[in-house]
């Protein structure tokens, strides 16, 4: 019998405000011992919310100057690192660290019950993404109190239905969409909800910290969805399409895929790099929250 029933992992550079939501829900739910914090450099900030946690397994996996398949290289070392943790572990979960798996309020079922129930080798948690709109809640974020009441209005997504539930090794491709394992199976009743977009302050200041600690193939760089990356005027352009969407006044959760045509079916074979891919669809609708959501982080 392998000594842990499971780990959750994540990977962080200088996200300090993520790290700290993401060790404050983790906590909540798991031994400090059953998680996992891989630091890319030691960047100070992210060293001292480390501080505060004694008994967090940390890894520091050297970072050096930006090269342009430095994405590429670091999942090859996350899929190999988990699959190292699954020789210890039955169940290993890797999210991002702007990104959290929940259970719906009063769900009776515990989330890591979930995790260790989730269904096949590798499980999907279905995805939402917290949008900051700051005509409705105009101040910034403050992470000492609740978040989901100070930001709660989403949009659905399936690129954060990510396979983040394993239970055999697999290969990532660049951003943990896709892995080298056919088909996609939900876990059901575990929700993945996305960060980056919960504060424009702290987005703004993210965007200009990653370009100039990081850079990106042309290939990647080229693509009409990562120009919010690289150009200040698409990044405002993205953030005022945001803010032309109407936000409904009657809150509920929809978050199933079919909803937005997001029925993650992998294509029958694999591509080139052994990857079985899905379509990847942002929402271009906003939703509330239930009020429920208000204590949860």
């Amino acid at each position: 019998m392998k000594p842990d029933a499971l780990s959750v992992v994540t990977m962080v550079y200088d996200d300090v405000e993520e790290l700290t939501l993401w060790l404050r829900h983790w906590t909540k739910h798991l031994d400090q011992s059953q998680l996992w914090v891989i630091t890319h450099g030691t960047e100070l900030g992210v060293m001292d919310v480390l501080s505060t946690y004694s008994e967090i397994n940390h890894h520091i996996h050297p970072r050096g100057e930006p090269y342009p398949t430095m994405e590429e290289d670091r999942w090859v070392f996350l899929s190999e690192f988990l699959g190292a943790r699954l020789s210890q572990a039955e169940v290993v979960v890797y999210t991002d660290v702007d990104e959290l798996l929940f259970t719906l309020p009063g769900d009776l079922t515990a989330l890591p019950d979930r995790l260790m129930s989730a269904p096949g080798p590798v499980a999907f948690a279905r995805g939402i993404e917290l949008i900051h709109r700051q005509d409705f809640n105009p101040d910034p974020i403050n992470i000492s109190q609740p978040v989901f009441a100070q930001r709660p209005i989403y949009r659905r997504t399936s690129f954060h239905s990510k396979p983040s539930i394993l239970r055999t090794p697999v290969k990532y491709g660049r951003g943990g969409h896709f892995v080298d394992q056919k088909g996609v199976r939900f876990a059901p009743g575990v929700y993945s909800v996305h960060f980056r977009f919960f504060d424009l302050d702290l987005l703004r200041a993210r965007v200009a910290r990653r370009r100039a600690t990081t850079q990106a193939s042309e290939r990647h760089q080229a693509m009409r969805n990562r120009r919010w990356r690289h150009d200040d005027a698409a990044l405002e352009a993205m953030i005022d399409e945001f803010h032309a969407w109407p936000v409904p006044s009657k809150p509920r959760l929809t978050t199933g895929p079919m909803d937005l045509r997001m029925r993650l079916t992998a294509k029958s074979k694999p591509n080139a790099e052994g990857l079985y891919r899905y379509k990847l669809l942002h929402g271009k609708k906003l939703f509330c929250l239930p009020d429920s959501f208000a204590e949860v982080l």
